[in-house]
């Protein structure tokens, strides 16, 4: 278990400071712009190089060494029909950690790829997730979550098709399920956290910081000393 006592929170000079001192470029100072023998500015070069590098080290790095929150009062939720729960990331989501339905046996720690053996199985009533084992597929920018609890669930509701996705549009959601599911959800439109009776009760997940900071767990410094540059 890593100690949350020990997460760097750097702003971009503090930053640009920590990566000099780690290299040994030069001794910082406030008082000049260095730049390259080649004309090239050494500060937005290293920005550059540390903004690659704290990208791959959110979507790659152990979980414990990244900046997690629960970001479910930012997720907002369509319902397909099937009971498949639709959750559209907000932009500082940048992978899911951990996630959980009201009405689910578990939460959910792995999330599958389209196309992967878990998916396929999505595509059928007949091997379809249940709440006691729920899956989860990551789709990048969105979830599908299978499947919502079928207590929350009315047949009394209309539903329409949305570029040959079903998207339940009153405030209540069909409870039967089709033999098969379409899942291009990419021109869904969402609602709300919590709709038709489907609460989402935790959405963990690495996160970019908002106010541009770097945050990490200083056992990711090696990797940072180990950057080309």
């Amino acid at each position: 278990m890593y100690n949350s006592n020990q997460f760097l929170d750097l702003d971009q000079d503090g930053m640009l400071d920590l990566v000099k001192r780690l290299h040994h470029l030069e001794e910082v100072r406030r008082d000049c712009t260095i730049e390259r023998s080649d004309g090239i500015d050494l500060d937005a070069y290293l920005k550059d190089r540390i903004d690659g590098w704290y990208a791959n080290l959110l979507l790659t790095a152990p979980v414990e060494w990244l900046p997690v929150e629960d970001i479910k009062d930012d997720v907002s939720l369509s319902l397909l029909s099937g009971r498949i729960v639709v959750a559209k990331l907000p932009a500082q989501a940048v992978r899911p950690v951990e996630w959980r339905l009201d009405g689910w046996a578990v939460a959910v720690t792995q999330f599958d790829a389209p196309d992967s053996p878990a998916d396929l199985r999505q595509r059928s009533t007949w091997t379809r997730a249940r709440v006691n084992r729920p899956v989860i597929i990551d789709h990048g920018d969105r979830l599908l979550l299978y499947c919502a609890p079928p207590e929350t669930i009315s047949s009394e509701t209309a539903s329409e098709a949305v570029d040959g996705t079903t998207v339940i549009t009153s405030s209540k959601a069909a409870a039967t399920d089709t033999a098969t599911a379409t899942t291009d959800t990419s021109s869904v439109d969402t609602e709300a956290s919590s709709l038709y009776g489907v609460t989402l009760l935790m959405a963990r997940c690495v996160v970019r910081p908002t106010d541009g900071h770097y945050r990490f767990h200083t056992a990711a410094l090696d990797t940072l000393s180990a950057l080309s540059l």
